[in-house]
């Protein structure tokens, strides 16, 4: 989503609006004019200052994992972009439809088992977490660097191989707020590719890291239990004809990763970002095998095509000491 050239000049005046938009915002909270709601526990941000993916859900999910592997009883909220959410909060702690809750949040329960709650309303969806399930201890907002109105106490930003783009806020650049906002996060996460990775994973500085998404193995969707290698798709010996279908914010990122992977494929559909996959949108795809996301794939579990396979990634950091430091927050948080 990089605008350069023309377009990024003609739109530049706009940007100032949303340099003054986010100034304003800023300083109505910090002067107290608006309430900042503090939750009885931490929270977490995951988010970004550039529009679009940028890996911020499987960094969530990481994080997740790490939390419970370590005792702590974490839970989610999310916005549940893609969905239409009225005045309830929507949580749940096993997600069946993700229709109600969005892809995103449904993701992330079935990769984690934890309670997933979705609200445009921040506050609105901790309290409703809380009031759910007193014993959560921590709470990780999957997006909301953005949102002011509630208390953080960590602050994450995932940022890609686009880095600023063009530096330019929107809508004459890609980005949601300044660079700056950069020099005050906690921690500044860099999705690479393995290559980059294996090259920068030990050159950064204390509160920045890098990270890969490692593809585990395909899964098929209809029949979750049957998997296999990634190679078998590297050949046309198993699959004569292999097409690649996805509804994601970063299109070149998927297929940077099966290119990697020598996953053969002989087309490639883009599709926009929560896209609502249908029986009908695979029905006129000539293939023997048709891969997708995993983020696709939890919206197409009851789609009857033996055709479909994920390949499920797990985020892989540099240094997992953030981790540690978030942890030993956590403690301190509850025995003030």
């Amino acid at each position: 989503m990089e605008k350069k050239g023309f377009f990024s000049k003609v739109m530049s005046p706009l940007s100032y609006i949303t340099m003054f938009y986010n100034f304003i915002k800023e300083k109505t909270y910090s002067f107290g004019i608006l309430n900042i709601y503090r939750p009885n526990v931490p929270i977490i941000i995951v988010g970004n200052i550039y529009i679009g993916g940028t890996g911020k859900t499987p960094v969530v999910i990481a994080i997740v994992k790490e939390l419970k592997s370590l005792g702590w009883n974490p839970a989610v909220i999310s916005r549940g972009y893609g969905v239409r959410i009225k005045k309830d909060v929507v949580i749940q702690d096993i997600i069946n439809n993700p229709a109600k809750i969005g892809d995103e949040p449904a993701l992330i329960n079935k990769e984690t088992g934890v309670t997933v709650a979705a609200h445009p309303n921040r506050i609105k969806a901790v309290k409703a977490l809380l009031k759910h399930d007193p014993e959560i201890d921590v709470i990780i907002c999957d997006d909301g660097l953005q949102h002011k109105s509630i208390a953080r106490d960590f602050e994450i930003v995932v940022q890609d191989e686009r880095k600023h783009g063009n530096g330019k806020l929107l809508p004459s650049g890609p980005l949601r707020e300044s660079i700056n906002k950069l020099k005050e996060v906690d921690f500044i996460i860099n999705n690479v590719s393995k290559h980059d990775f294996k090259n920068n994973s030990s050159n950064h500085d204390d509160n920045e890291l890098y990270m890969f998404l490692e593809p585990i193995h395909a899964r098929n969707v209809l029949n979750r239990n049957i998997t296999m290698p990634l190679k078998k798709f590297s050949s046309k010996k198993y699959f004569k004809k292999i097409v690649a279908i996805a509804g994601i914010g970063n299109h070149e990122r998927f297929l940077t990763m099966l290119e990697a992977y020598k996953i053969n494929i002989d087309k490639y559909i883009k599709l926009d970002d929560h896209f609502n996959f249908q029986e009908s949108t695979f029905s006129n795809i000539i293939a023997d095998v048709i891969i997708i996301t995993s983020k696709d794939a939890i919206k197409c579990l009851n789609i009857k095509d033996d055709r479909l396979w994920e390949i499920p990634v797990i985020a892989k950091f540099s240094d997992y000491t953030f981790i540690k430091k978030i942890s030993e927050y956590i403690y301190d948080f509850h025995h003030k």
